[in-house]
C-alpha cells in the first residue's frame, strides 16, 4: 500500500515538472480571436486519434511531424487530449520559427465558436 501511494505521489511531482516544463495554455479568449483573424487551429493526436473526432476545421499533423506543410507567416494553435503534446510541439515549432499557440487540451476547444 505505501509503494502504491509513494508511486502515485512521485508521478504527480513529475506531471508537475513537466507542465512548468512546457508552454503554458493560451486563455480560450486568445485563442478565439487568433482563429477569428485566421490562426490555423492544429491537432498534434495520433491520426487514430484524430480519426476518432477532433475539433471542427482543425488539421491533423501528429507530434513529431514537420511543421513544412504549414506557413510560417500564419499564427498557429496547437492541441491535443492532455495538453503536454501540444506543449512540446509549441516550444519545438517556436523554436523553428512560427508563431506557435497552444490551446492545450482538446477539451479547452469546447469553449471555442469554430
Amino acid at each position: 500500500m505505501e509503494s502504491l501511494v509513494f508511486g502515485a505521489l512521485v508521478g504527480l511531482v513529475i506531471v508537475f515538472i513537466v507542465k512548468k516544463l512546457f508552454v503554458k495554455a493560451a486563455p480560450v479568449a486568445d485563442v478565439q480571436a487568433l482563429l477569428d483573424a485566421g490562426a490555423v487551429l492544429v491537432d498534434v493526436r495520433s491520426p487514430s486519434e484524430f480519426a476518432g473526432g477532433s475539433l471542427k476545421g482543425a488539421k491533423s499533423l501528429p507530434m513529431g511531424s514537420p511543421p513544412s506543410t504549414l506557413d510560417p507567416s500564419v499564427p498557429i494553435v496547437v492541441f491535443c487530449a492532455s495538453g503536454l503534446r501540444s506543449a512540446k510541439v509549441a516550444q519545438d515549432w517556436s523554436k523553428q520559427g512560427f508563431q506557435v499557440t497552444n490551446l492545450g487540451s482538446m477539451g479547452a476547444g469546447s469553449a471555442l465558436k469554430l
